[in-house]
């Protein structure tokens, strides 16, 4: 409703608008054009300037450590409504790409910039250092499991258990990424 109005207001001339976050004040990152096309204005929204605001370099540290403990609690989340899915319908979540699927976000995200790239990939950094540290056999974080449960029980566990723990939490995790790399190449 509301472009609708603007055009019908500022039909011939354009309009440059803010985005206000954060309690900041609002710039120029946004402009509203209308191209006389006939005598009858045609609206259109094109960014200016996209991205965030300069930091200092503490204030920068500071909400890159909050993003990625963020990022930490939505992986751990997100895991587990994976194996939710996997476990209660059967399914994996849309959302939940391979390597393949992430090439293609990839490509998607360095076509907007390279800062967003960088993003990215620190987004899925700190998402692989989560899954590492999940108490899932293979992983570091069953490897730690195990050494819990060897001092809990004060004896160590057979390596013939550990081998056979470990081996079929490999081979679930290859069964999952073989999964999600075909559905990957079918969504391309």
């Amino acid at each position: 409703k509301l472009i609708t109005e603007l055009n019908a207001t500022y039909r011939t001339r354009p309009i440059v608008g803010g985005l206000v976050s954060g309690g900041e004040e609002p710039g120029e990152h946004f402009l509203f054009m209308d191209r006389q096309v006939l005598h009858e204005g045609a609206i259109g929204v094109g960014f200016l300037e996209i991205g965030q605001a300069p930091q200092s370099f503490f204030a920068a540290m500071k909400n890159g450590l909050i993003g990625a403990a963020k990022i930490f609690w939505l992986t751990i989340v997100g895991f587990f409504g994976l194996l939710k899915g996997l476990f209660t319908e059967g399914k994996l979540l849309e959302e939940i790409v391979g390597p393949v699927g992430i090439f293609s976000v990839a490509q998607r995200t360095g076509e907007i910039g390279i800062i967003y790239l960088f993003e990215l990939i620190a987004v899925i950094s700190v998402n692989l250092s989560v899954v590492n540290l999940l108490p899932f056999p293979a992983l570091d974080g069953g490897r730690f499991l195990m050494i819990l449960i060897e001092k809990a029980k004060g004896s160590p566990i057979s390596r013939k258990t550990e081998a056979a723990v470990n081996t079929i939490g490999f081979a679930v995790l290859i069964l999952l990424m073989i999964v999600i790399t075909v559905r990957d190449v079918a969504n391309l």
